[in-house]
């Protein structure tokens, strides 16, 4: 038999060795524990399972150390972990389904701020998809911002009733002018038309879908100026107006006008009255002064509006004048000119009514001057008089008349009349 003394030591080097193994690695279901844990836990059919209790009885918890954690079964259930000061949930209230992520909870998420203010409060910069795009394209959830170059061509939204919600910020960086056409898909529309056109260079627009339509949230159109060389020296500044079915690419107000027609006989929007031919000299003014007699060259020298009837104001005739935007006196600006006879009957042939206010140049009815320099039963504010660059004979110049409750019609006059100008883009 062993005597005491070798009993007590063969014990205490027994106890000696599984104290030594279990101040190292720790394996359970493994005999091969990972070199970085102190405990490796492994099953294919039973978890892990954390003290669970109340919150009074966790936060009955004495001294509890920073990193405990522990499964809180009342109020807000969840895992909590201590952080040093207070106990925090590691609750994620996020849903994966497929490629969708979301939180059905009613409060704020906050990016950068402990104190989210909106649904979505993010205090930082906000990064968007930009996507330039150099063709006809569909847009789908992986646009954002577009920008179109490239050449003229159409972008054609999704369906609105699947995207509700949805934003697009599309700009056209066409530096040539070519006109991007935004079409809503199909029957919808944009703001109840069957598209949108971006027609300038640098012209954006923010469109949004509500579910069955899409709607113009903003937008900026380059505005181009022209100052008048004459009249009160104020600066003459337009948009563009396209329409959609010809295509054409019109100024949206009168040559001269302070702004876009309210109604026909909205005096601000009249502009000024062109003598065929002539260049803005300042016989365009409404108060600009009569002399009798001819010019002898395209350009009169002064600024007097000239009374030569029944001749034309200059001898000899020279007919080229306002063809086209390289015309001696092309009263319009640069890239812009008087429209041919033909591009206003396209224009009245598009029109829905006799009213040129219902089209989208909001033509109004400016009347005439007569060629002695009075306005005295030349219509104004009941019919308009707008000038063609198309000839008719030696004197006289094609040009639309539009009035009350009556069809628009293509009539000619004679070159000393002083009629309305709306330029169209060439």
């Amino acid at each position: 038999m062993l005597n005491n003394k070798k009993l007590f030591l063969i014990i205490f080097l027994i106890f000696l060795g599984y104290n030594s193994h279990t101040m190292a690695q720790v394996g359970i279901g493994t005999t091969e524990p990972d070199p970085s844990s102190m405990l490796d836990i492994q099953s294919v059919v039973k978890g892990l399972l954390i003290p669970r209790m109340t919150t009074v009885e966790r936060n009955n918890i004495s001294n509890p150390a920073e990193g405990l954690m522990v499964y809180q079964t009342d109020n807000t259930p969840g895992f909590y972990y201590f952080n040093g000061n207070t106990w925090s949930t590691i609750a994620v209230n996020w849903t994966v389904d497929g490629d969708n992520m979301y939180n059905a909870n009613s409060g704020n998420v906050g990016v950068g701020t402990a104190t989210p203010a909106s649904t979505l409060d993010i205090e930082g910069s906000l990064g968007y998809q930009v996507t330039t795009i150099t063709a006809a394209t569909t847009l789908d959830n992986t646009h954002n911002v577009v920008l179109c170059t490239g050449g003229e061509y159409i972008v054609k939204l999704p369906p609105a009733a699947a995207n509700t919600g949805r934003t697009y910020f599309i700009k056209n960086i066409n530096s040539d002018g070519s006109t991007i056409f935004i079409d809503g898909h199909g029957t919808q529309t944009i703001d109840g038309n069957i598209g949108y056109a971006l027609d300038a260079y640098q012209a954006v627009v923010r469109i949004a879908s509500d579910g069955a339509n899409w709607y113009v949230i903003d937008q900026s159109i380059p505005i181009t100026s022209y100052v008048l060389s004459t009249c009160d020296g104020a600066i003459f500044a337009w948009n563009d107006v396209t329409n959609p079915i010809t295509g054409k690419t019109w100024m949206d107000r009168n040559l001269g006008a302070s702004q876009v027609a309210t109604s026909g006989s909205d005096a601000w929007s009249y502009g000024d009255y062109y003598q065929f031919g002539r260049g803005p000299d300042g016989h365009q003014c409404r108060t600009s002064s009569v002399q009798i007699g001819q010019s002898t060259t395209p350009d009169p020298g002064h600024g007097n509006f000239l009374n030569s009837y029944p001749l034309h104001w200059l001898n000899p005739i020279d007919p080229n004048l306002w063809q086209g935007v390289n015309g001696v006196n092309n009263p319009c600006p640069e890239g812009y000119r008087i429209p041919t006879r033909e591009e206003w009957v396209e224009e009245i042939n598009t029109w829905t009514s006799n009213s040129g206010m219902d089209s989208v140049l909001k033509l109004p009815y400016v009347g005439y001057r007569w060629v002695n320099g009075s306005f005295n039963g030349t219509g104004i504010g009941g019919e308009g008089r707008y000038w063609s660059s198309t000839r008719f004979n030696d004197i006289n110049y094609y040009n639309l008349r539009i009035k009350n409750n009556q069809s628009p019609q293509i009539g000619n006059a004679g070159a000393m009349i002083g009629y309305g100008c709306r330029c169209i883009k060439d």
